[in-house]
C-alpha cells in the first residue's frame, strides 16, 4: 500500500491554524497576497507570525524609522500561509487566514481559486521601485481583470516601505490614482510589528464595516468602558 504525498502547503495551513485554535475570535476572514517579486510580502507574512503570539498591542514598541537591511527577504515558492487574531479589543475580535501566492505562481491554474471573491485581495507593491509599480499596472492588474472583475473592484493597493523616503520613487498620488479602481490605498512598513499589525487590524474593520459593523465605536468603547 503506497504512501500518500505530502502537501506543504496543507501541513503549513494546519500548523498555523493550530497555533491560533484556541484564540477566541467572532469573525473568520480569508486574504490573498499578491504583488511583484520582492515587495515585501513574505515579509509582512512573517510579522503576522509573530503577531499569533503577540494578539494585544505593542504599545511598548517605540515609533522609529527602520533600515533598508530590515526590509531584506527571501522570495516565496509557490504558496505560504499564516494566520492571526487581530482586534480582540473589541466583541468583533477576527482571525485572519492570509495567504501569500509568489509572484512567479500568481499566474497559474493553481492560483486561481485563491483569487476569488472568496479572498479579500491584497496587492502589494514596493514604493521605492518603479519597476514594482510598473508590474502591477502592466502585468497583474490586466490578470486579475481578465480572471474576475470583481476580484479588482474588491482589491486594496498596499505600498510597502514608506519608511524609506529617501529612496521613495512613488508618490502618494500615483498610487491614490492607480487605486481608484481598487477598493482602497494602505501603507505599511513591513519591517514593523505594530505597522504591520495597524494593518491587518484596519483591513479587518474596513471587511466589517462592509457588513455593516462599526468597529471603531466598539474599540471606543472598549477603551474607556
Amino acid at each position: 500500500m503506497g504512501t500518500t504525498a505530502s502537501n506543504p502547503a496543507q501541513e503549513c495551513f494546519d500548523e498555523y491554524n493550530e497555533a491560533t485554535r484556541d484564540l477566541p475570535f467572532k469573525h473568520l476572514f480569508k486574504f490573498t497576497m499578491v504583488g511583484p517579486a520582492r515587495a515585501g510580502k513574505s515579509h509582512l507574512l512573517a510579522r503576522l507570525a509573530q503577531l499569533r503570539h503577540r494578539p494585544e498591542s505593542d504599545s511598548e514598541l517605540a515609533e522609529r524609522p527602520s533600515s533598508p537591511e530590515e526590509h531584506d527577504y527571501s522570495s516565496t515558492i509557490g504558496m505560504e500561509f499564516s494566520t492571526c487574531i487581530v482586534l480582540p479589543e473589541t466583541s468583533h475580535s477576527c482571525k485572519l487566514q492570509v495567504w501569500e501566492i509568489a509572484s512567479s505562481f500568481q499566474r497559474s491554474d493553481s492560483a486561481l481559486s485563491y483569487l476569488s471573491p472568496t479572498y479579500n485581495t491584497l496587492i502589494v507593491f514596493d514604493l521605492t521601485c518603479r519597476e514594482s509599480l510598473a508590474h502591477v499596472t502592466d502585468v497583474l492588474l490586466p490578470y486579475l481583470r481578465q480572471s474576475n472583475s470583481i476580484v479588482v473592484s474588491n482589491a486594496v493597493l498596499i505600498g510597502n516601505k514608506p519608511d524609506l523616503h529617501a529612496k521613495s520613487a512613488v508618490t502618494p498620488e500615483e498610487a491614490n490614482e492607480m487605486a481608484q479602481e481598487l477598493a482602497g490605498y494602505y501603507e505599511v512598513c513591513a519591517a514593523d510589528l505594530s505597522s504591520t499589525r495597524a494593518l491587518f487590524s484596519e483591513l479587518a474593520r474596513r471587511v466589517l464595516r462592509k457588513n455593516g459593523v462599526e468597529v471603531d465605536s466598539l474599540v471606543k468603547a472598549a477603551r474607556t468602558g
